[in-house]
């Protein structure tokens, strides 16, 4: 299954990786017990714990959440630690690997944050 791996440290890029199916997977990319967030064009797994252990601020995962939820709450939002893309969960519950179009939107938020710190 294609994901992309959102490091927290936004110096190391995004990287597309083909991994197993399951849960184990997806808890061993982002170091812990996982917690959903689902967005309109692509959905992520964070460490459900992120806050609690510390971890720092990852930048391009919190713009992709504060795209998707209301102006209310884009102060309040943040997501902390590595995080996994993928492409979502069919009405069975399986998990989806990333399509082009979301692995394009991922290079795309690569692409904003290098222009903005360089």
């Amino acid at each position: 299954m294609r994901v992309g791996l959102i490091p927290a440290n936004p110096f190391e890029p995004i990287r597309f990786l083909d991994i197993e199916e399951g849960l184990k997977p997806m808890q061993e990319l982002v170091g812990g017990y996982i917690e959903a967030v689902r967005l309109p064009d692509i959905e992520m797994y964070v460490d459900e714990e992120g806050l609690l252990k510390g971890l720092p601020l990852n930048i391009r995962a919190t713009l992709l959440y504060r795209q998707a939820v209301s102006e209310e709450f884009r102060d309040q939002v943040g997501c902390v630690g590595d995080a996994v893309a993928f492409g979502g969960v069919t009405p069975g519950g399986k998990t989806k690997g990333l399509s082009k179009k979301q692995e394009e939107l991922l290079i795309n938020l690569q692409l904003i944050i290098d222009a903005a710190t360089n």
